[in-house]
Formats: structure tokens, sequence, C-alpha cells
């Protein structure tokens, strides 16, 4: 019994561990960070002014496995240790009207697909734009809402 609760805790350990990583992970990739919401000015963008523009491509990936099993693999077919992915690229455009000038303000690629992102970005309901007050061609996004 005690082997068995051993083994329990560090399976709950483990991928409690994987878990947090991973979130850590997206809030890093998509969050700003703290001082940047100091210094930068905010906007406040409703999620129906945002555009989404999205490119699918596919990307050819090796498959990984035993050495011995893709190479019988490859002298039976030479694309069988291959497969093709579906991508999705997506950034959300923003038009602002800075000191009588059209800005496009442009958010870092996200990895989602345009129908699960316009999703998330409806149910958001407004987006955090934080530029900088002398150059409102530094800014960033707030995509925290997305980890």
């Amino acid at each position: 019994m005690i082997q068995f609760t051993g083994f329990a805790v560090l399976f709950i350990l483990y991928f409690s561990i994987e878990w947090y990583l991973k979130k850590r992970t997206n809030l890093k990739k998509y969050g700003v960070p703290e001082e940047i919401k100091r210094q930068y000015v905010k906007i406040e963008v409703p999620s129906d002014k945002m555009e989404i523009l999205t490119n699918s491509y596919i990307e050819t990936q090796e498959r990984t496995g035993s050495p011995s099993l893709l190479i019988g693999d490859a002298l039976y077919d030479n694309q069988r240790n291959f497969s093709e992915v579906k991508k999705n690229a997506s950034v959300l455009v923003y038009y602002h009207n800075h000191q009588g000038k059209h800005v496009r303000l442009n958010s870092e690629t996200i990895d989602l697909g345009r129908e699960q992102l316009a999703g998330m970005v409806q149910a958001q309901k407004t987006i955090t734009v934080y530029y900088e007050s002398d150059n409102i061609l530094n800014y960033y996004f707030d995509l925290s809402f997305l980890s």
C-alpha cells in the first residue's frame, strides 16, 4: 500500500509540475511585463474593433522512433517517416488614430486558427494595448487571456 501511495504522489506531483511549467511558458509568451503596464499608455480596445488575419500552411515533420524501424520504413516507402501537419499563424490587427495619423498595430504571431482565436477574442470583450507615449510604434498587445 505504501508503494502505491508513493507512486500516486509522484504521479500527481509530476503532472502538477508539468501543468505549472506549461502555464508559466504561455504567460511569458503572451503576457505583458508589469514594468510596461506601469510606464506605457493603455488603450482598451473593444474586441469587435480587432481584425484577425490568419495564414494556414502545411509543415512536414519527421517522425521519431526506433532507428531500426525508421530505416525499415524508409526502405518500404521513402515518405513514411514524414507526416504533414497543418499549422496556423494568426495576428490581431487594430487601426488606431494617433495625433491625426492612422496607425496599424499588429499583435505578435498567435499559433491558433481563425475560428478558435475569434471565439477567445469575443469572449474577452476588450483587449488592452500598451504603447510608449512618445513612440506609438513601440507597443504591446496584452494577450494573457490566451494562456
